[in-house]
């Protein structure tokens, strides 16, 4: 299997001097208007989405995500979107 995209790019970053990892993780930062890069921001994609998912529908494909990997990790998500945790 052919790793994410993302983790190859992610190597040659982690390859580079820390002044220049600094400067990555910062210009990406204020490209997607965030204060500081958190670690899961790195793969985010910084092109735009075309259009929007309405809540039920996200909800839905969480849901059935999680629930096909593990029903008890869709029980746990499940819980979440109860408890209006996400």
């Amino acid at each position: 299997m052919r790793p994410h995209r993302g983790d190859d790019v992610d190597r040659r970053v982690d390859r580079l001097p820390v002044e220049l990892r600094d400067d990555v993780a910062g210009l990406k930062a204020r490209l997607l208007g965030l204060p500081r890069l958190a670690d899961y921001d790195r793969f985010a994609p910084l092109q735009a989405v075309p259009g929007t998912i309405a809540w039920d529908d996200a909800r839905e494909l969480v849901l059935e995500s999680f629930s096909d990997f593990s029903p008890t990790a869709g029980d746990v998500v499940g819980r979440f979107f109860e408890r209006s945790w996400i």
